[in-house]
């Protein structure tokens, strides 16, 4: 290779290493973005679904 083309090549691993730390960064950072908001939200228990509103035909029948 040509002393260009090592100049080169170190120029692009030290990029690679630099987009991948930045990376590493921004994965941590995500995670702990993620869990502070699950520390906020407090756990909403599912609702059970209501039951129905009765029907006129229903509704006659009970007066």
């Amino acid at each position: 290779m040509t002393h260009d083309a090592d100049d080169e090549l170190d120029r692009l691993r030290l990029a690679l290493l630099h987009e991948r730390s930045r990376a590493e960064r921004a994965e941590h950072e995500l995670s702990e973005l993620k869990a502070s908001v699950a520390v906020q939200q407090p756990v909403v228990p599912a609702v059970p679904a209501a039951e129905p509103a009765p029907t006129r035909r229903l509704r006659r029948r009970r007066r």
